[in-house]
């Protein structure tokens, strides 16, 4: 994994590669825990490319972190526009949409899931194992 200063350096040679921003975004949400700069980062990758699913994925698990749930919610919803078919987002929406007690909606897009080959250890969580 390349270090912030060797992302920022990218950044300053290429500011409209929205790959830098969600790579810086993602090493601050994970490794720093700088939800909030994380989150200027993907916004900003998603500012370059509005079909951008990574930044719209884990601006949902951000906002998630900071239990804003309504504006997670709205970002997982944006990833699933953009591909209806992403285990690890249907994931996210699911667990978003457990904490708004929307049970129904929720199996029914775990169920969803179960239709693919998922990789995701966030769904089997959603079931509890």
């Amino acid at each position: 994994m390349k270090t912030i200063e060797e992302i920022n350096s990218e950044i300053e040679k290429n500011p409209n590669h929205p790959d830098s921003y969600y790579f810086r975004g993602e090493h601050k949400f994970h490794e720093l825990d700088d939800i909030k700069g994380a989150i200027k980062d993907f916004l900003k990758a998603i500012e370059i490319d509005h079909g951008y699913l990574p930044a719209y994925y884990l601006l949902s698990e951000a906002y998630s972190s900071l239990f804003a749930f309504k504006t997670a919610l709205n970002y997982a919803l944006k990833a699933i526009e953009i591909d209806k078919e992403d285990e690890v987002v249907l994931s996210t929406l699911v667990l978003i949409l457990i904490h708004f007690k929307k049970f129904d909606l929720a199996k029914v897009k775990m169920n969803r899931i179960t239709q693919f080959r998922f990789k995701s250890t966030e769904f089997y969580n959603c079931l509890g194992y």
